[in-house]
């Protein structure tokens, strides 16, 4: 992983501070979702869909994404059936169903695994 490659992260893991902090180049840098493009609906909806959904493939090719970072979500609460909070914000949980991503998951191969993270190489 070099520094410039594009990481597709999930903002309310706190991973979008790896950007100003560790200076890597991940995709979410806020927890906004104004302005947003195409290819980032598709993304934080149906990224765990990428080995069999040609729209999703398209969409990482066109931000050249090769990874994706998962950190530790346990501390997450689901406030009720659709909203959750991170300890900071509350989000609607389907706006990201995208990031339910295991090792088991085609179309992800984990290459980095911690107790608190996961880094998946796209492969499609």
């Amino acid at each position: 992983l070099s520094a410039n490659e594009l990481v597709i992260n999930f903002p309310y893991d706190g991973s979008i501070f790896s950007y100003p902090i560790n200076n890597l180049n991940v995709y979410y840098k806020a927890k906004s979702l104004s302005n947003e493009t195409a290819e980032s609906q598709l993304i934080r909806t149906k990224l765990n869909r990428i080995a069999t959904d040609s729209e999703v493939q398209k969409a990482v090719k066109a931000i050249g994404a090769k990874y994706v970072l998962i950190l530790d979500r346990s501390g997450f609460r689901q406030i009720n059936e659709t909203d959750a909070n991170d300890g900071y914000i509350n989000y609607q949980i389907s706006q990201w169903s995208g990031f339910e991503i295991n090792d088991e998951t085609p179309g992800f191969h984990p290459i980095l695994k911690g107790r608190e993270l996961r880094l998946y190489r796209i492969d499609f």
